[in-house]
């Protein structure tokens, strides 16, 4: 009996730090993708693979509850709902200024990332991947 007991405490243990872990990982990167600036570098079409490199830097900013983008004149943003490894878009979808001239591969890029699909993320040292049932965008962090 004094041997399961002991059994049964280190298993609640492993359980409990397993737990903490992956908290601690996953509060980690929500961290990392709201303390930095993100500048995006390409994004992939899904449906025929086509390939978008970003001639000019458009800058993505998360906070805890929104996405903001800059694009060539425009400003775009909206409210999200940030979980672990994944966001997804507010009910408005994303709301962008209407200055004259932006790119049309930006303005693509700002409707994509701001459609309500959810996206997951996820963060390998200097890079930022999200994905999402149409899309791949890649981008990288802004040394500040």
């Amino acid at each position: 009996m004094k041997k399961l007991s002991i059994f049964v405490f280190i298993s609640f243990a492993s359980m409990l730090g397993w737990a903490f872990t992956s908290d601690h990982f996953a509060n980690r990167s929500q961290r990392e993708l709201t303390s930095h600036t993100w500048q995006a570098v390409k994004m992939q079409y899904k449906s025929n693979y086509e390939l978008v490199d970003f001639k000019n830097p458009y800058k993505v900013v998360f906070t805890e509850n929104s996405l903001s983008i800059q694009l060539e004149k425009n400003q775009c943003g909206t409210d999200i709902q940030l979980k672990t490894n994944s966001f997804q878009v507010g009910p408005q979808g994303n709301i962008c200024s209407t200055m004259c001239c932006d790119a049309p591969e930006g303005s693509k890029f700002a409707q994509a990332l701001g459609s309500k699909l959810v996206k997951k993320y996820q963060i390998k040292g200097n890079q930022l991947i999200i994905k999402d049932k149409n899309y791949t965008f890649w981008l990288e962090k802004i040394k500040k």
